[in-house]
């Protein structure tokens, strides 16, 4: 095996500058090259050298024809949560060539529990970016189930409706981490018409609560 030549920082940007650790800070400071999407590549790199790249695909492309030494990959909220960095990760895991770390960040189910004043360690987790990605069988089987959507919450929550959870108190959340951040709440009944009304412009995070459900989970 030869020794690695280029160290590679996969980095958890958490959600906004403001909750950026000091581990990811220092990475990128220290880092050669920096590569990840525009807009964190405006929030959080002052070197000169730097590299747009969203998809993973391309991540790696750019790492594998960089001649840096120590390249930092810039990943939103956590690299553990529905984030790109599983892949990146994996490919370079592959070359020799590269010594490859995952850093933690903030993840957006932990800061949007906490901006609600709640715990999240009974929650459901699911991403349903485009889908509903079997929203009401996490809802069914948590008292809390926590929603990563696209511009689709009216649709989720005419799903949950349907379904006959539309009593359920609903809060949505935008640009977590950000000073532009909206929260919003709702209990049921959650009605489509008034969810169109109240979330349309939501690229959000929801959190749906019950009052049903063991914490942790429930048996079907």
């Amino acid at each position: 095996m030869t020794p690695a030549s280029k160290r590679v920082d996969i980095v958890g940007t958490g959600l906004g500058p403001a909750t950026l650790t000091r581990e990811a800070a220092e990475a990128i400071t220290g880092a050669d090259l920096v590569v990840g999407s525009a807009r964190l590549l405006a929030e959080h790199a002052e070197q000169a050298a730097v590299c747009p790249a969203s998809r993973p695909d391309e991540m790696v492309a750019a790492i594998q024809r960089a001649d840096a030494c120590r390249i930092a990959v810039l990943m939103s909220g956590d690299v553990g949560f529905h984030s790109g960095a599983g892949k990146v990760f994996a490919a370079l895991r592959e070359d020799d060539s590269f010594e490859v770390q995952l850093l933690a960040g903030v993840s957006t189910p932990a800061l949007f529990a906490a901006r609600l004043g709640v715990s999240w360690g009974d929650a459901g987790l699911v991403s349903c970016h485009g889908q509903d990605s079997g929203i009401v069988a996490q809802v069914r089987r948590h008292r809390r189930t926590f929603v990563l959507t696209g511009r689709n919450v009216a649709g989720l929550a005419a799903s949950l409706s349907a379904a006959g959870y539309g009593a359920l108190s609903v809060y949505a959340g935008q640009d977590l981490g950000y000073p532009s951040t909206h929260l919003v709440a709702m209990r049921g009944p959650v009605g489509r018409e008034l969810n169109a009304a109240r979330f349309r412009q939501y690229a959000a995070k929801i959190l749906g609560s019950k009052e049903s459900g063991e914490p942790g989970g429930c048996a079907d």
